[in-house]
């Protein structure tokens, strides 16, 4: 009696959890409109496009891709929430006790992931194409995150530098595989060599399908090692292929290598290339000693010079709470403003010195 009284039980408890589970999971197959930035109570909703090459874990909206590599990109468009309190340079998140009590998913305080969308290939172009029809945009932003970061990390980064940086056009997610752990360096560099062929074939295909737009790359730390081997690759096989600006953000990338394999492919590929080095950044030390060679970000005796590559030594730029002096691309006032003056294509003052470029204190 008690096994067949557990039988109803048992079907019941199947049946909700495959409701559940096909009501969380969203797609946008009958979405014949772009998603639109919209104010709501207390905190801003900002639609921010993706793709990744991660694994798929959840239909969470905290938890939706892993740090594994996979070889296919999974496409979609996630909503991000930013207060209306929030702080330029700032990236407002719970703390330790927030999240115990439970009160970590508040977007009128937070920065949080409202919906995950998951779309086809075809679904994302089609849709990123009205967006920026649409909404009367004429370029786009690529961002590739950096070592030791999550997917919903680097969501919510690139949602923080789309608002930050008052972006005129359409901002995009790259997110490759990271571990998401500080001790995954060596496994994150594994993971982003083998990832250039699919971030080669996502951006060609935006490229492509928006001949008339502008795009801008974006990438930090190690991001940029994704980001020159990728654009080595694509100027070989489409030199039609230009984008507006490539910003290089605190690279983790060989110098010698840089100048060995890449620098060429690079300054041919964009009618900008901006390089943001600093003699402060801790991490890149580090990767310095790590790797056995000096590295694209760092500023000593030898830092990285070539024209029209713009080198722009941030050293002693605005306050940048960053520990390690890693982040200040996103976190610097005059650092935000220099790259929003790029991207706006607006006049950029700065000092020169010996082809170098200085950003400091207003």
């Amino acid at each position: 009696m008690k096994i067949k009284f557990l039988y109803p039980l048992l079907l019941a408890n199947i049946t909700v959890f495959t409701f559940f589970s096909c009501t969380t999971h969203k797609t946008t197959a009958n979405n014949t409109y772009p998603p639109t930035q919209t104010q709501e109570d207390g905190y801003i909703s900002i639609p921010i496009y993706y793709g990744t090459n991660r694994n798929m874990i959840s239909d969470n909206k905290d938890n939706l891709f892993g740090g594994k590599w996979t070889n296919e990109i999974k496409y979609g468009y996630y909503k991000a929430s930013i207060p209306d309190g929030h702080k330029l340079g700032e990236l407002e998140q719970a703390g330790i006790i927030q999240k115990i009590k439970g009160q970590s998913y508040d977007p009128t305080k937070y920065f949080n992931i409202l919906e995950n969308q998951n779309l086809t290939k075809e679904q994302f172009l089609t849709l990123l194409a009205k967006s920026m029809e649409n909404e009367n945009k004429d370029q786009a932003f690529i961002f590739i995150h950096g070592y030791n970061n999550s997917f919903e990390s680097s969501a919510l980064r690139t949602a923080q530098l789309f608002y930050d940086l008052k972006y005129k056009g359409i901002p995009i997610m790259y997110s490759w595989p990271s571990t998401g752990k500080a001790i995954g360096y060596f496994k994150d560099g594994n993971n982003i060599e083998k990832s250039s062929a699919l971030f080669q074939t996502f951006i060609q295909d935006i490229a492509e399908n928006n001949p008339d737009k502008k795009l801008n790359l974006i990438a930090h730390s190690m991001g940029n090692r994704l980001l020159v081997e990728t654009i080595n690759n694509l100027q070989k096989t489409h030199p039609n292929i230009k984008f507006e600006n490539i910003i290089m953000a605190a690279p983790d990338v060989g110098r010698n290598d840089f100048r060995n394999n890449y620098d060429d492919q690079i300054i041919e590929s964009a009618h900008k290339i901006n390089l943001y080095c600093s003699k402060k950044d801790k991490a890149l030390n580090l990767s310095k000693f790590l790797n056995f060679q000096r590295r694209l970000g760092l500023v000593d005796s030898k830092t990285y010079v070539n024209k029209p590559l713009q080198t722009i030594d941030v050293t002693n730029a605005g306050k940048c709470k960053d520990m390690l002096s890693h982040t200040c691309f996103a976190q610097s006032e005059q650092i935000i403003n220099d790259i929003k003056a790029l991207l706006n294509g607006d006049e950029v003052i700065r000092e020169q010195k010996n082809s170098i470029f200085y950003i400091k204190y207003n």
